[in-house]
């Protein structure tokens, strides 16, 4: 019945689901539904091995993290710590929308790389199973669930990249503001479509400076303002579009990215790229993982938690990645170009709670008022 269900949302997530590493889909990756599956008769010397025996059940996980090569890589060490897995891929609130919809009869076991927000939902919703990994209690505790239905796994840092050939540390030097960008260079930002988790948070960064208890959905009618300026004077990337080819190309200098895609596409392209680091800071998110209510495999799900969070192998996802590991060994092993990354990084004071409350909201409103 499971692989009945399974096969039945790979079809629907082909045409439903809007890829995101915590996010977006690269453009050097189909953000459609990725299934990677792996035998589970290799065994793996590390201590952190799930039971390789036959008897050793399937697994789905359902990732907004899993582009960009993210999703084979960790299906490939799962299988060689005995896991066998079929990662489902996908934005991160079509994720969370479908894990909801599915909670009395779930399809997925797993969840990797929603944010704090979404798994609040999640919560809300009773969709997730209380855990508690060995490694949890080696992360800083303010990045997971003080109750233990999601944990904390990797740091991910929000804001615009751009090409250092292309644009100049004095141009960049007057800008103080991504909003900035809407009156500097209209139609030269690139932004990612309100169904991913990097587009939804960047807006959820800039509307929370405008907070208004009186105000429409918490915000000011200047926050308003300003966000339809932003929007309004981006540019939308489409599914597939070379958004990088845009900004090495010098069309459109800057993308709306996070931390760990701006690195990786550093090297790919060989090139030199930098954040604007804004004033008031740069949101950071954190990818979480969670097991789900209901699931039939819980222990073997939570074997996988326990494995995929160890720092271990959350060190060598950062060296294959660029990812920022929540667990402090992981990090002390980080490559250099993450620390030098992040030792930049000022991160924005985001009243998370208030964006939980009405970030649905937000996004329907500027879907409705002010995309044309």
């Amino acid at each position: 019945m499971k692989l009945k269900k399974l096969l039945t949302l790979s079809m629907m997530c082909s045409v439903a689901l809007v890829g995101c590493a915590s996010s977006d889909a690269s453009s050097t990756t189909s953000n459609n539904t990725t299934s990677s599956s792996s035998s589970d008769d290799s065994s793996s010397s590390s201590s952190s091995s799930a039971d390789t025996s036959s008897s050793t059940p399937s697994l789905v996980v359902y990732s907004n993290s899993a582009t960009e090569g993210r999703g084979e890589w960790v299906a490939e060490k799962a299988s060689e710590a005995g896991f066998d897995i079929s990662i489902v891929s996908g934005g991160g609130a079509e994720i969370t929308e479908r894990l909801i919809i599915e909670k009395n009869s779930p399809i997925a076991d797993v969840v990797w790389g929603p944010s704090a927000v979404e798994c609040e939902k999640l919560k809300s919703e009773n969709v997730l199973v209380e855990i508690n990994p060995s490694w949890g209690a080696d992360v800083d505790p303010a990045y997971s669930d003080p109750e233990g239905y999601y944990w904390a796994i990797a740091l991910q840092p929000l804001g615009y990249a751009y090409d250092t050939s292309i644009i100049s540390a004095d141009e960049i030097a007057n800008i103080t503001d991504i909003t900035q960008l809407a009156s500097m260079y209209p139609g030269q930002y690139q932004m990612h479509p309100l169904s991913g988790g990097t587009a939804k948070n960047t807006l959820a960064s800039i509307l929370v400076r405008y907070a208004d208890p009186n105000g429409e959905y918490g915000v000011s009618e200047e926050g308003w303002e300003v966000a339809k300026q932003y929007i309004q004077n981006g540019y939308m990337t489409t599914t597939g579009e070379a958004y990088w080819e845009n900004v090495v190309n010098g069309q459109m200098p800057f993308v709306s990215m996070w931390g760990s895609g701006m690195l990786l596409n550093e090297t790919e392209y060989n090139a030199d790229f930098e954040f604007i680091y804004a004033e008031s800071g740069l949101p950071i998110l954190v990818e979480q993982l969670a097991v789900v209510e209901g699931t039939d495999n819980y222990d073997t799900a939570q074997a996988f938690v326990e494995w995929f969070g160890s720092a271990e192998i959350q060190a060598q996802f950062s060296l294959a990645f660029g990812t920022t590991p929540a667990h402090p060994d992981a990090l002390a092993v980080a490559p250099d170009n993450v620390l030098d990354l992040m030792s930049k990084v000022t991160p924005q004071v985001v009243d998370w709670g208030l964006v939980a409350q009405y970030q649905d909201a937000w996004v329907e409103k500027v879907s409705l008022e002010f995309l044309y």
